[in-house]
């Protein structure tokens, strides 16, 4: 985190606590509440152009500048919400064959699902026009060449 005080930057190092349950309706932003375990202590000078005093106190409700180190999430794909099937599964068709994948779902953001899972780049994914599909049925898709 770096915090900044009349001309000088001083960065120090927390830990993410807990995040809001709801998302602020006008800005849609989460409030993350970040610990910081030495507050009076927990920062080093990142720039200062004065050369008077030390490093301030971080003090409690203050907004600071963060970044939040993550996992990078691997074989994920996103997908339209249409494509995601009850039970967690995905309806994909190959060579005019369904074949149902099993997926796992670590996000959900508007009209789109974030999918891990056996799943390929390029793979054509049923999202409409069936309600219901069974492994090794045939269908014609809208990439098929008609006759």
């Amino acid at each position: 985190m770096v915090v900044r005080y009349a001309e000088g930057s001083y960065a120090g190092k927390g830990y993410v606590d807990r995040a809001e349950a709801t998302l602020d309706k006008h800005t849609r932003t989460l409030d993350v509440i970040v610990r910081v375990p030495n507050p009076f202590s927990a920062g080093v000078t990142v720039n200062r152009n004065r050369s008077a005093g030390g490093v301030p106190p971080l003090l409690a409700g203050e907004f600071v500048e963060v970044e939040i180190e993550g996992v990078a999430m691997k074989g994920y794909f996103k997908v339209p919400w249409a494509a995601l099937q009850t039970g967690n599964e995905v309806w994909i068709v190959k060579d005019g064959v369904v074949s149902d994948v099993s997926v796992r779902v670590p996000q959900r953001a508007g009209n789109e699902v974030f999918v891990t899972g056996l799943l390929e780049d390029g793979q054509v994914m049923i999202t409409a026009g069936i309600q219901f599909a069974t492994q090794g049925m045939r269908v014609q898709t809208e990439t098929d060449e008609s006759p």
